[in-house]
C-alpha cells in the first residue's frame, strides 16, 4: 500500500494511504492540482497524476455532450453509466428533465463515472 505526503490549505504535512487519499478525492476534500508527494519519494505530483483518484473522462466533454446529444443519453455512455444512458435513451431524457439536471451536475463537476471516481 502506498503512503502519500499532503499538506492541505494551513495545516501540516500529514501522511496519508491511498484509499484514504482516494476518499479524500471522493469527498472533494482534494482537487485534482492538489500537490501530493509519495513518503519515499522527493516527486511532487499533482492528484490528477496519482491513477485511480480521479476519471479519465473529461468534464468539459461530458457537458457538451449534455448540451447537445443529453436527451440521447451520450453524456452518460461516454462517462460509463451505460444504465443511465440507455433509461434516458428510451425516455427522451424525460422530456428535458434530466438534460437540465445534467447540465447542472457536469457544470459542477459534481458527476461520477462507472467506477464512482469524480470526473473533472
Amino acid at each position: 500500500m502506498n503512503t502519500w505526503l499532503i499538506r492541505l490549505e494551513g495545516g501540516s504535512e500529514s501522511a496519508i494511504d491511498s484509499p484514504t487519499l482516494a476518499q479524500m478525492a471522493l469527498d472533494r476534500q482534494i482537487t485534482p492540482d492538489t500537490t501530493v508527494r509519495h513518503e519515499g519519494l522527493a516527486a511532487k505530483y499533482r492528484a490528477r497524476e496519482i491513477p485511480g483518484l480521479f476519471s479519465p473522462k473529461n468534464a468539459v466533454t461530458a457537458l457538451v455532450l449534455t448540451v447537445f446529444l443529453g436527451d440521447l443519453g451520450a453524456d452518460r455512455f461516454y462517462t460509463g453509466r451505460v444504465g443511465l444512458g440507455f433509461l434516458k435513451l428510451i425516455t427522451a431524457g424525460m422530456g428535458g428533465l434530466w438534460w437540465i439536471i445534467d447540465i447542472g451536475i457536469f457544470a459542477t463537476r459534481s458527476a461520477r463515472d462507472g467506477t464512482g471516481r469524480r470526473v473533472v
